[in-house]
């Protein structure tokens, strides 16, 4: 309670009359849903340098690297459920906030949203501890921009198989286990 009182102290301090919402998140170092949101547009269009460029300028700043990854978190989670068919209802969100989240979802795979989120959260994991959270940061937004890039197995399986190369079988042959090669060196007679 103690800490909530000094940031609303710090925060009418800081203010000229009025407290806004900018006003707020500069204080906080955290990121205005609208910054949020430019910077999904500009992985999702698979814009790494637009992407980089708007982190450059908001650590300049002081945007805290680890508050703009749990939104990305909760950005990325909020597209998963949108795809997977939740409304959303129960998310406090401006408006423009969901219809943004809608039209992004309906452009974009789910496999996609769940790769971004396994980045981001891969991301604010490897953080801890780390002295390069802007560099993970930064590797996050270039991984993410270039997911249309990657293969998926199954594309990597028909174009092994177009190229003439058998497919790998999903269980290994009885003679490549262990206990199937020890079973073959013994003798009737129980000796190896």
């Amino acid at each position: 309670m103690r800490d909530s009182q000094s940031l609303l102290d710090q925060l009418l301090a800081s203010g000229e009359g009025k407290l806004t919402a900018e006003r707020v998140h500069s204080v906080l170092g955290t990121a205005g849903d609208d910054r949020v949101i430019d910077l999904a547009k500009a992985i999702l269009a698979h814009d790494s340098k637009t992407g980089l460029n708007l982190l450059t300028t908001w650590i300049e700043r002081g945007l805290q690297v680890g508050e703009l990854i749990d939104q990305l978190v909760e950005y990325w989670r909020a597209l998963m459920l949108l795809k997977s068919g939740s409304n959303l209802e129960d998310f406090p969100m401006s408006p423009n906030v969901r219809e943004t989240l809608k039209e992004q979802a309906a452009t974009t795979t789910l496999d996609a949203i769940l790769a971004g989120l396994d980045i981001w959260a891969t991301t604010k994991s490897r953080m801890r501890g780390s002295s390069h959270a802007g560099v993970l940061l930064e590797m996050a937004v270039v991984r993410l921009s270039r997911l249309e890039e990657l293969l998926s197995v199954g594309q990597l399986v028909q174009s092994l198989t177009q190229n003439g190369i058998p497919a790998p079988s999903s269980s290994r042959p009885a003679s490549s286990s262990p206990s199937a090669d020890a079973s073959k060196k013994k003798r009737p007679d129980g000796a190896v």
